[in-house]
């Protein structure tokens, strides 16, 4: 029935109709504002009100994931690199076990990383290895078989674990590129006192620490099996980090 024909009714103007549906759409539109504004407020806390450390999906302060700690390097030693006792003393005292960690077995299965070798003193953990740490275990490792074929001494690994920690440091290099531009004079100067924007290993070695896979409790010495020092505190042993 049209509208002139309805007794009951009385049609609206075109200016009342216009403003109908202009509140309308303005109230769906702030529904949908609100209801994003909502959204948002869940996974972003406010930068303003916000003061705390922010963590990725594996518990882990995104700072060291994230280029923030300008720094200078200069050859690894802490005196002089003509004293070569110091040197190999500095080196001697890097820990890379420091990166072996165990992580709760569902904890590790809810984020999907691979299944991994459990704790012998406690097979609800799972030990997995930090790259970086892996990377720093490959680098002293062959710097002591350098000098240890340099000074007539045998060694200590067959070559296949040589080959494997050859590959495992090129793959990194390949897998995350640096491409800082580094200045040279041709006399040995490249990365040496130049500005670098690095990630936290700070940040790293705390997580690594907070899961060490050191086990207190494991009196009867079922760990030992690795050969690793798993419970040797809460340092590295690298000396300007």
């Amino acid at each position: 029935m049209a509208w002139k024909e309805a007794l009951f009714e009385i049609e609206p103007s075109r200016m009342s109709r216009w403003c109908s549906a202009t509140k309308m759409f303005w109230r769906e539109v702030s529904i949908c504002f609100l209801i994003l504004l909502t959204l948002f407020s869940w996974t972003k806390p406010w930068q303003d009100g916000f003061k705390g450390v922010e963590i990725n999906e594996f518990g882990m302060d995104v700072s060291f994931n994230t280029p923030s700690e300008w720094k200078k390097f200069t050859p690894y030693h802490p005196e002089s690199e003509r004293n070569r006792e110091v040197v190999d003393a500095a080196w001697k005292a890097i820990i890379p076990d420091h990166g072996i960690v165990a992580l709760d077995r569902t904890w590790a299965e809810e984020r999907g990383l691979l299944r991994s070798m459990y704790l012998p003193s406690n097979p609800q953990k799972v030990l997995y290895v930090l790259e970086a740490y892996h990377q720093l275990h490959c680098v002293t490792t062959t710097r002591k078989a350098f000098f240890s074929l340099l000074n007539g001494e045998p060694l200590e690994r067959d070559l296949g674990h040589y080959d494997h920690c050859f590959d495992a440091i090129l793959q990194t290099i390949t897998c995350t590129p640096s491409t800082n531009l580094l200045f040279t004079f041709g006399h040995r100067d490249i990365n040496q006192t130049q500005l670098r924007q690095c990630r936290s290993w700070g940040a790293l070695r705390d997580w690594a620490t907070a899961h060490s896979a050191c086990d207190p409790l494991d009196t009867e010495g079922r760990n030992d099996v690795f050969h690793q020092n798993f419970c040797h505190g809460d340092t590295d042993g690298l000396y300007y980090h």
